[in-house]
């Protein structure tokens, strides 16, 4: 994916999240749609920038 693909993708996710948090409230399937873009960010992360396991000393020592 080219970086400016991937800006505007990030900026349209970024702005429709913060619409939809926003909302004082939300019906339900605004709250589905909330869920749903939650997962799908939780499964990009973890397929692209996993966190390495660490002991809890090195955390500590960062």
């Amino acid at each position: 994916m080219h970086l400016w693909c991937f800006k505007r993708v990030n900026q349209a996710y970024t702005d429709a999240l913060f619409r939809l948090t926003a909302l004082p409230e939300p019906t339900p399937s605004e709250e589905e749609a909330i869920e749903l873009l939650t997962l799908l960010v939780e499964r990009y992360e973890q397929k692209y920038y996993p966190i390495a396991a660490a002991d809890p000393v090195s955390v500590c020592d960062f």
